[in-house]
């Protein structure tokens, strides 16, 4: 726990200092501005966020000092008039701000003197305004760093002289156009976040900015104050700018679940609307991704899966080659002409980053790095191709890491495009065509100059301290050093990743607190959390190797299901249909009736008691339970086996033994089994049930509590017996059924 002690006090530390930027003006930031109701940007009703919430600002005591401090601190060189009487409106909820009395020489309005926050004695039809000279101070220089090319990347903001990043809270489309028109270009293609373009470093001057869209420099848009954030350098905000005024239409996707799918919407005339799904395929989805700027399409998607959208259908009855640069180059019937409903609105799913593969290596986890670029597989050339590029190949791919970068087409030469040159990452990038490169297809390489990967493979795992090869303290190999996992977050998701890994089928639970004993060395492993879906433990997310804050008392373990459910090999032996089971479960209740006076009994009894008795004589080992598929030979010699539980196969001389025991027979009733071989007879899987059973003439070291897997023929519930640790023979030979 001593680790996590200095995390609290920066925490609390972090608190304190929120709390003073907030409340006492720590910083030189100021509570955000607003004009509202204008009929240009320069003039309208104040309103002031306080708390996260916005309000009005009372005109008691209104002059034109107060309104000179309002247009100063939004960027306006002065105030042209101060307004009141609520002239561009009335505003709704708190009223935050009266009696304002302002020197004029202010930075901020929160500067000036007023009678506290929230405290007045006005009503809405009080609302104060003003008017702002039109012309305004130069905005604060922007640049765009880490995109492929110039009109795109991550958005950095110079104040006091000092270059830093804007935060993606609340980042969007009219930000971008505001950032895109400052630089010069049209408008903005899309906005783009969490560091899609590669972190930034030093100061994140900007967080929570809420442009309209109309504003003429990034700083004239609403946000928390100069270097007032909640950030981290990880959702830095960028965009992609419209390359030129060929450039096309203005495109936008709506509704989807990300940044990269949904409905396609296109501005005409200024206004946007929709587009049909007549004729829409992936040539059109293809055309709009990349306009959009992502390096390709998954899909095109019809039948407004994203949801309806309203106003103008713009264009219907698309048909583009899939060349064309953008959306409006290609044919249709003409912009607003269209024979279509909502219900058809077209969209895409665009890919966010460029696929890659692994070719020619003897190992799933080597080869010649490929990747894919509107829709076309290429290479990439091994110029300045390193352990960092590598690193981010295989992390890419959902390998923990890279052994060594490849080069000079040791894995074969590619051929088609070589798509990426001069590869170069820091290693922490999420994907390949995040890091910085020539541009798609610029090169100056053959392709005996490919470049390749050999990734970290699958940890190795074992289970230790168990009584059997399917529980245990779960250790895993790191480095050639084996170590723990300790048990914080430890679940049944993990486990039966654990257990697949293992070769087993999944896991029975999750087990903490060292149960299998502790282990001693490294704690490999911390805060592991799995999906469950995962292949290998390795993929999970955790703190990292070694880091952790455990002793081996929080060793984690498993119990994985034993057996596996061999329906191929069993779909020839169980067979028939739901009435032949019927018929056959009759027979073998008669039969069980007839013969349980001559054979050892299971009585199926309840699990605590089989868990609580205790057995002071000898504890005899039962004999391990016989495969379902077994040469006759290997029973014992004293056997007298039942020929209701055995068959055998014609031209073989193994015998079958299957039994199927009923979860509805009672302690005294007889045994239920299913044995058959004359068709194909269908099992389907109900879950697992725990079970217990006492042998009626043995001690207690014969009681056995099992997991059974439980499965359905036809409608009748049964049990696998052979899948449980129950004895087939007694010491004499004599065979054990099941009641």
């Amino acid at each position: 726990m001593e680790i996590r002690e200095p995390l609290i006090l920066r925490h609390t530390v972090a608190l304190i200092i929120a709390i003073c930027f907030a409340s006492f003006g720590c910083t030189e930031g100021a509570t955000p501005l607003r004009l509202v109701g204008g009929s240009t940007p320069n003039r309208g009703r104040v309103e002031v966020q306080y708390n996260g919430v916005w309000g009005t600002v009372c005109d008691d005591s209104w002059d034109i000092k107060d309104a000179t401090v309002v247009c100063r601190q939004l960027g306006y060189n002065g105030a042209v008039r101060a307004s009141t009487n609520a002239e561009f409106g009335q505003g709704n909820g708190t009223i935050w701000m009266d009696d304002v009395s302002c020197t004029g020489s202010e930075s901020f309005l929160d500067r000036c003197s007023f009678n506290g926050w929230g405290i007045h004695n006005c009503v809405h039809g009080e609302d104060a305004g003003v008017v702002c000279q039109e012309s305004v101070q130069a905005g604060v220089p922007l640049r765009l760093v880490g995109g492929s090319t110039s009109n795109k990347g991550r958005v950095e903001v110079q104040y006091s002289g000092v270059w830093g990043t804007v935060c993606d809270d609340s980042w969007d489309i009219n930000d971008a156009n505001v950032v895109c028109r400052q630089l010069g270009y049209n408008g903005a293609v899309r906005a783009s976040s969490n560091a899609e373009f590669g972190q930034g470093n030093g100061t994140i001057w900007m967080d929570d900015v809420a442009c309209t869209g109309s504003e003429t420099f990034l700083d004239r848009c609403s946000f928390n104050g100069w270097g007032i954030h909640s950030c981290v350098h990880g959702e830095d905000a960028g965009v992609v700018c419209q390359e030129s005024v060929q450039a096309g239409v203005p495109l936008r996707l709506v509704g989807g679940s990300t940044s990269n799918k949904g409905r396609v919407e296109v501005q005409y005339s200024g206004v946007w609307g929709t587009v049909c799904d007549d004729s829409w395929d992936i040539n059109d989805a293809n055309v709009v991704c990349r306009q959009l700027g992502y390096n390709g399409t998954i899909r095109a998607s019809t039948n407004a899966e994203f949801g309806q959208g309203t106003g103008t259908i713009w264009m219907d009855d698309v048909a583009c080659t899939g060349s064309e640069t953008s959306l409006g180059r290609c044919l249709f019937s003409g912009w607003g002409i269209n024979n279509c409903g909502h219900g058809e609105d077209a969209g895409v799913v665009c890919q966010d980053h460029a696929p890659l593969r692994l070719v020619g290596g003897s190992t799933p986890n080597s080869g010649r790095v490929e990747v894919q670029y509107n829709g076309v597989w290429g290479t990439v050339c091994d110029d300045s191709w390193d352990i960092n590029d590598a690193t981010v190949v295989c992390r890419q791919l959902g390998y923990n890491g890279s052994l060594r970068a490849s080069t000079d087409a040791e894995f074969g030469q590619g051929t088609r495009t070589i798509w990426m040159d001069d590869v170069s990452c820091t290693g922490s990038e999420s994907f390949l065509d995040k890091c910085s490169f020539n541009g798609w297809g610029i090169h100056n390489c053959g392709h005996s100059a490919d470049a390749g990967v050999v990734c970290q493979g699958a940890t190795p795992l074992r289970l230790v301290g168990g009584s059997n090869p399917n529980s245990g303290r779960v250790e895993v190999q790191h480095n050639g050093v084996w170590g723990t996992v300790c048990d914080d977050f430890w679940d049944i998701n993990d486990a039966t990743v654990v257990c697949r890994q293992l070769g087993y089928n999944g896991s029975l639970r999750a087990s903490t607190n060292a149960e299998f004993g502790q282990g001693t060395g490294t704690i490999w492993m911390d805060d592991v959390t799995c999906a469950g879906s995962e292949s290998s433990l390795d993929r999970c997310l955790f703190s990292g190797w070694g880091i952790n804050n455990c002793g081996h008392s929080e060793d984690a373990g498993v119990v994985c299901q034993a057996t596996t459910y061999e329906g191929e090999a069993l779909a020839g032996v169980i067979a028939g249909s739901v009435v032949a089971v019927a018929v056959c479960t009759t027979i073998c209740i008669a039969f069980c009736c007839s013969c349980c006076l001559s054979t050892k009994v299971y009585q199926k009894i309840n699990c605590r008691d089989c868990l609580t008795r205790q057995w002071t004589g000898p504890r005899t080992q039962p004999p391990p339970l016989n495969p379902t598929i077994r040469p006759t030979q290997s029973a014992p010699p004293s056997a007298s086996h039942s020929s209701a539980n055995s068959t055998s196969l014609p031209g073989s001389n193994t015998r079958v033994e299957t039994r199927y025991i009923s979860p509805a027979a009672s302690i005294s009733g007889a045994q239920t089994t299913v044995s058959d071989t004359s068709m194909p007879l269908e099992l389907r899987p109900r879950g697992n049930e725990t079970v217990g059973f006492a042998l009626n003439d043995a001690p207690p070291a014969y009681n056995e509590c099992i997991h059974l897997p439980l499965y359905e023929i036809g409608s009748l519930p049964v049990y696998d017996e052979v899948s449980s640790s129950l004895p087939a023979y007694g010491d004499d030979g004599t065979p054990y059924t099941v009641s």
